[in-house]
């Protein structure tokens, strides 16, 4: 069992744990030494631990889980080549800092091999109202083809992409439904979580309605913090305007077992 403070900060893609994330660097938590840096849809980082991040690329590609763990989620175990390294890279962070955590979304389909692993680990479960997870992710699908499409044009016209941007946004809208199936079984690695875990070990944050309750809780878990409001790193112009019509590309009884799944989640909050 590690000795030293642990905080993993778990969530869906687009759910706000970046934003979770660049705070708790501010305040002082070790994230790692080799981040992932600035992208699309992340401009001031991802604030992600490549450790962490090339660990996860490998299971999931062994096990066949889709690019990013954004399609073909399923049940697996580590073997015992993935437990020793996955161990080794915890007692080394362990062995080199006090207190650290890490943060990568891909996190929520390995919860039950860290609670096993790190049984003292602190969580920070970082959750966005469904709409603007799936909407954000769709839209950084389109900023992702539109770089692709003016790199691909020998001399780009903002016009030319933007009418075939139009033409194909339609379809990347239509993945919508897909997005929100995953993020359903994502909302249930999380309450398989939370349903294994004590309650002082985690606390909900609610990236919408944030509160101070997040730096309570690293105080009351010994972690040594310095004081900045999370105001100070929120930056309103990084989050996604909605797509009005997005709420009828999923199928309802996807969106009702979100919601359900999400009640559920909140019951645990103190």
């Amino acid at each position: 069992m590690s000795s030293s403070n642990i905080l993993i900060v778990v969530g869906m893609h687009r759910s706000g744990t970046s934003l979770t994330s660049q705070w708790l660097n501010a305040i002082g938590l070790d994230l790692g030494d080799r981040l992932l840096g600035v992208d699309i849809g992340n401009n001031k980082g991802h604030f992600e631990d490549l450790d962490f991040i090339e660990f996860h690329d490998a299971v999931m590609a062994r096990v066949g889980i889709g690019f990013g763990g954004l399609s073909n989620l399923k049940p697996f175990e580590l073997n015992d080549y993935e437990i020793e390294r996955l161990q080794s890279i915890i007692n080394f962070k362990s062995n080199l800092r006090k207190q650290w955590g890490w943060k990568d979304p891909r996190t929520c389909l390995f919860l039950k091999h860290y609670r096993n692993l790190i049984p003292n680990a602190k969580y920070f479960i970082v959750l966005r109202n469904y709409e603007n997870v799936i909407n954000s992710l769709v839209k950084r699908d389109i900023s992702v083809r539109k770089k692709e499409l003016k790199l691909s044009q020998r001399s780009p016209s903002s016009r030319k992409v933007h009418e075939l941007l139009y033409l194909n946004e339609k379809k990347y809208y239509q993945k919508s439904n897909q997005y929100a199936e995953v993020y359903c079984q994502y909302l249930e690695y999380i309450l398989d979580h939370v349903k294994h875990m004590d309650e002082k070990n985690y606390i909900i944050v609610d990236i919408d309605n944030p509160n101070v309750k997040m730096s309570e809780f690293l105080n009351s878990n010994n972690f040594n913090i310095e004081m900045v409001e999370f105001d100070e790193v929120f930056d309103k112009n990084q989050v996604s305007s909605i797509n009005a019509n997005i709420i009828n590309l999923i199928n309802p009884n996807v969106i009702s077992k979100i919601k359900t799944i999400e009640n559920e989640i909140y019951a645990f909050q103190k």
